[in-house]
């Protein structure tokens, strides 16, 4: 009887390593970009969004804006392989995501700290929505 816990046991918790596994690959494709660019990007957002945001980590903050910047640029020399239909709707994502990096770079060198907090959302917004049309 013991022994056939034990199993059940045993087998509950490798269904739900199994789960747990499936769950967090899927999130890692999903986080998986088309071009090279949005990811190097999203490798310097994702933890000032994740981790310094939310921490209010501003001077780390600052001190990223000028990386920010220069990713966004590679964003921007980007030639986007997309549909005709939404070339127009996609170019317009793209110069906003552009703005919304350089105001952030405007509020970080000489904003106060709401002015930062602001443009950092908007920001993220942006490029989230901006990289959601061309995946």
């Amino acid at each position: 009887m013991k022994r056939s816990s034990f199993l059940a046991g045993l087998l509950f918790a490798l269904m739900a390593m199994t789960a747990v596994a499936a769950i967090g690959s899927a999130q890692e494709k999903k986080e998986k970009f088309k071009y090279a660019e949005l990811e190097s990007f999203h490798e310097l957002l994702s933890p000032i969004w994740h981790q310094q945001y939310p921490a209010k980590e501003w001077g780390k903050i600052r001190a990223q804006s000028g990386e920010l910047v220069r990713r966004k640029d590679a964003i921007m020399n980007l030639r986007l392989r997309t549909k005709s239909d939404q070339q127009t709707r996609i170019e317009e994502l793209k110069k906003n995501f552009g703005v919304s990096v350089d105001a952030l770079a405007k509020a970080a060198k000489s904003g106060p700290d709401e002015d930062l907090q602001k443009s950092v959302a908007t920001m993220h917004e942006a490029f989230e929505t901006f990289a959601d049309a061309v995946r």
